[in-house]
């Protein structure tokens, strides 16, 4: 009896095993797809089909001149199981292409765009697409979106591309920009009632929305002036508007609003912005200017707006000096990725702050002569990045070429333990000091040799623990100068 009782349980307990992982087993999966099958606009007589790329994700339709562009209700059919965002049914503004997410039962996600223009020539929209190798000329077509970049637009060959005032460019996402080749020229100069616009899908106000505007080229016509780049750069390590190869570009009264990088940048040292006023950059994540060289700075002053962004300073890579140039004070401090090497005379002016990075440092060399002209209501201050950062090696003088400082504060350096000064004079080095203060050093305030060559007037010091001038030739240290 005993044994019958075991093998009940034994064939019921397989029993229910058996059943659960039937059960398991008929589950039904989730469906995983997920595409826009069709477009329909019925406000209209005959009805207004999209037509769908399925390849590109993509779809545009055509509608009548007199519909209201603003306020269209799309009928979206959709994969079995699926869902679609903004929905079907719902009214859409279709000034600007816009986004459709497509949402399959697993979860998965497909994204379309979706573009609608206007019959009756040129009252429409149109879209531009690939590349162009003639010159062309943009102009205002309408009051909404003029043109609609779908993916990248190249400006090709020998050919130059002029947009006039008042037109408005919208890019379909975050892989949408426009490149200008190394041959090839990019116009925009808007006014400022009428600006140029470039923007992103009206249904993505997001930064990033779309990509850049990348120059190649060094042509005297690239001009940016009066226009407007509103939620571009969707690479954090990049910007709105790059420059790349030998590309040069004017650019003035321009406003970048919005970035997931940076606001402008150049990528090495051959290329030059020839002029830059009255821009105003804000909402980057970044930097509102990354520059390779200190030398690209020249053209940078007081008068572009800078400040309301996430880390609001002007970024240097480096300095490698080919010409003699003046750096002016910014609206933000200007801060060194690494160390420069100043070969030409460098003049800095009232104002003017430079942030250096952890154990960089900036060195005056061969021919170079650097000439400090700060005031006494705007010092020009060295210090280190942040307050949280360690401390930079600090400024050495190694030529006899007149260098001087006048009214400077230089701060937070000495971090090397060989140098250990916030300012070094070499052998045989000439510096005129005016008006300068050395505080808060690792080590020492000033180093010196017997034969440095230094003459200075109300140089004060604090904050330097290990001393405030020493002599590395005696390891003499003394209160002053």
């Amino acid at each position: 009896m005993k044994k019958l009782s075991v093998l009940f349980a034994f064939f019921t307990t397989l029993v229910l095993l058996s059943t659960s992982c039937t059960k398991d087993d008929d589950k039904p999966s989730l469906k995983s797809e997920k595409q826009i099958l069709g477009i329909v606009f019925n406000q209209f007589t005959p009805a207004v089909v999209a037509t769908v790329d399925q390849d590109n994700k993509t779809a545009t339709a055509v509608i009548p001149a007199n519909g209201n562009i603003t306020a269209l209700i799309p009928t979206i059919t959709v994969s079995s199981g699926a869902t679609v965002n903004p929905a079907s049914g719902t009214v859409v503004d279709f000034t600007a292409p816009v986004a459709f997410t497509v949402t399959a039962e697993d979860g998965s996600t497909s994204a379309y765009v979706v573009t609608v223009t206007s019959e009756g020539g040129g009252m429409g929209s149109e879209t531009l697409t690939g590349s162009m190798s003639a010159n062309r000329t943009l102009v205002n077509r309408n009051d909404g979106i003029d043109y609609i970049i779908d993916g990248y637009f190249y400006i090709e060959g020998n050919a130059l591309l002029t947009v006039e005032p008042g037109v408005k460019i919208a890019f379909t996402g975050v892989g949408s920009g426009i490149s200008v080749g190394e041959n090839a020229g990019l116009r925009m100069v808007g006014t400022a009632q009428q600006p140029i616009i470039l923007t992103g899908p009206v249904n993505n106000q997001n930064k990033g929305s779309w990509d850049q505007v990348s120059i190649y080229s060094s042509r005297s016509d690239n001009q940016f002036e009066y226009v407007e780049f509103i939620n571009g750069g969707s690479d954090e390590d990049w910007a709105v508007v790059v420059l790349l190869y030998n590309a040069k570009l004017k650019m003035n009264n321009c406003l970048i609003d919005g970035s997931l990088g940076s606001g402008v940048m150049t990528s090495d040292v051959s290329q030059k912005f020839t002029g830059f006023d009255n821009n105003t950059i804000k909402n980057c994540e970044r930097y509102p200017i990354r520059m390779a060289d200190l030398s690209h700075c020249s053209v940078l002053n007081e008068t572009s707006q800078l400040a309301l962004n996430n880390r609001p300073m002007v970024w240097v890579n480096g300095l490698s000096m080919n010409e003699d140039f003046t750096l002016n004070k910014t609206t933000v401090p200007y801060a060194f990725e690494n160390s420069a090497y100043v070969e030409k005379n460098l003049s800095i002016g009232k104002g003017v702050q430079i942030l250096f990075s952890a154990d960089t440092w900036m060195n005056v060399i061969n021919s170079g002569r650097l000439q400090v002209n700060g005031t006494a209501s705007e010092p020009v201050l060295f210090s280190k990045l942040d307050a949280n950062a360690s401390n930079w090696e600090g400024l050495y003088i190694s030529t006899d070429h007149e260098n001087s400082l006048s009214n400077c504060i230089i701060e937070y350096a000495g971090s090397n333990s060989t140098f250990k000064c916030n300012v070094v004079v070499d052998y045989n080095a000439i510096l005129a000091m005016d008006n300068v203060t050395l505080r808060n050093s690792k080590y020492f305030g000033i180093g010196l040799h017997d034969d440095s060559i230094i003459t200075h007037t109300n140089v004060s010091f604090s904050g330097n623990p290990s001393g405030n001038v020493y002599n590395f030739d005696t390891g003499e240290v003394s209160g002053s100068l």
